[in-house]
């Protein structure tokens, strides 16, 4: 029993995260916002100076990807 408590938090601990940080990658299906929409987000993307500017000139998103 005591030796399964310690890798039980230390397991739940990185697969809580794991879940959690992929939470956009996994729910996409759950959340076809993003992946359906994408007509609709196509348009606000490319055209949409709050998509357009925050993803190619956003010093937040240019920075951290150059």
């Amino acid at each position: 029993m005591p030796e399964f408590q310690p890798p039980n938090p230390v397991m739940v601990s990185p697969v809580s995260p794991m879940p959690m940080f992929p939470f956009p990658v996994l729910p996409k299906p759950m959340l076809p916002v993003p992946v359906l929409p994408m007509p609709m987000f196509a348009l606000p993307r490319l055209k949409s100076p709050m998509l357009a500017l925050p993803r190619l000139k956003s010093p937040m998103l240019a920075l951290p990807r150059l």
